[in-house]
C-alpha cells in the first residue's frame, strides 16, 4: 500500500505538467518555438511517468531497514 501511495504522490505533479504541456500545444501548435519546447517538456514528463514506478521500486528494495 505504501508503494502505491508514494508512487501516486510522486507522479501527480508530473501528470499535471504533462497534461498542461499537451493543452498548451493545442493553443500554440508544435511548429512554433514555444511548441517545440512544449513537445520536449511533454515528452520528458511522459518518460518520467513511465519510469517512476520502477525507480520507486528500486529505491525501496535498496534502502536499509530503520533501526
Amino acid at each position: 500500500m505504501m508503494a502505491t501511495r508514494s508512487a501516486t504522490a510522486s507522479t501527480s505533479p508530473m501528470m499535471w505538467l504533462d497534461e498542461v504541456a499537451e493543452e498548451a500545444l493545442e493553443v500554440v501548435g508544435q511548429d512554433t518555438p514555444a511548441g517545440r519546447r512544449l513537445v520536449e517538456m511533454r515528452d520528458f514528463y511522459t518518460y518520467l511517468l513511465a519510469e517512476m514506478p520502477a525507480v520507486i521500486e528500486r529505491w525501496q528494495q535498496g534502502k536499509k531497514p530503520r533501526t
